[in-house]
């Protein structure tokens, strides 16, 4: 069944325990206050294999830092589809730690991220917001880049899998923007500067 509209019916349903029954080629939902609905369904055959997660080599990471780490890079991915290098947050080893690196051309932000024994990853922008809900705890992630497409299994505490379809286009190199060294630097208290911005931006045109 259509997943968007099978979401929308149950938590549409009134009361806290709703009944599935399938009638036909249709779901029939039926709640305790004998509210009924109805959802049209496509044979199984249409969907696409699973991935089997038992293949995946899985390395335990701190679900918690790296939601926290998603958290500060995904307001700069692009959504320009235009530049597919940019649509994505490029996550990489380094040291002891992980680097989550994202920009849409204009701004470039970093952010450190747990223990990361895997290969260097895109995550593309919709898959990362989902990924960084499903982040609970200790989390288990696995990739697979041997064929064509990639993909990244993240197992959360509670047991449930998620698969990711990794980007395939190449990031761009940012290491000479985070080189140079700034002509001007000014420090000033971030609560009183994000005030000031966000009394005036109200009035700014687009993103200017």
């Amino acid at each position: 069944v259509n997943a968007a509209l099978f979401y929308d019916v149950i938590r549409a349903m009134p009361g806290e325990m709703v009944t599935v029954a399938l009638e036909d080629e249709r779901l029939l939902i039926t709640s305790a206050s004998s509210v009924v609905m109805r959802i049209n369904s496509t044979e199984s055959r249409a969907y696409p294999d699973l991935v089997d997660p038992s293949t995946f080599t899985m390395w335990d990471v701190d679900g918690a830092v790296l939601a926290a780490a998603l958290r500060q890079v995904l307001p700069v991915v692009s959504r320009d589809e235009s530049r597919p290098g940019l649509c994505a947050v490029n996550i990489t080893a380094a040291g002891d730690a992980s680097l989550l690196t994202a920009s849409d051309g204009r701004r470039l932000h970093q952010a450190a991220g747990p223990g990361w024994a895997l290969p260097a990853v895109q995550v593309p922008l919709r898959a990362a917001g989902v990924v960084r809900e499903f982040m609970d705890g200790p989390v288990k992630l696995g990739v697979d880049g041997e064929k064509p497409p990639s993909l990244m299994v993240v197992r959360n505490a509670a047991g449930d899998t998620m698969t990711v379809r990794l980007g395939d286009a190449a990031f761009p190199d940012v290491s000479p923007i985070l080189k140079a060294r700034p002509g001007h630097v000014a420090t000033f208290s971030a609560a009183e500067m994000g005030a000031a911005v966000r009394r005036t931006c109200m009035l700014a045109e687009g993103e200017t």
